[in-house]
């Protein structure tokens, strides 16, 4: 069973900035997530959101939702 989840995020500067927000989806095979498929997500925004602003240096999740 495929379960997916949806993310709210802010992406920051090396001073603790907020330079933009967003939102981000995953999905993970059976049920579940585990801390390994929020990292591989963290990881996804952040190349993401450096192509678009490369200053950006930190990702935080600010809410993760189960759909």
């Amino acid at each position: 069973m495929r379960q997916s989840y949806f993310s709210y995020y802010e992406a920051y500067n090396a001073r603790g900035e907020v330079l933009l927000n967003g939102n981000g989806s995953f999905e993970v095979e059976g049920g579940a997530t585990r801390p390994e498929n929020v990292g591989e997500h963290l990881q996804k925004i952040l190349a993401d959101v450096q192509a678009i602003n490369p200053t950006v240096t930190r990702v935080v999740i600010k809410n993760l939702t189960k759909l």
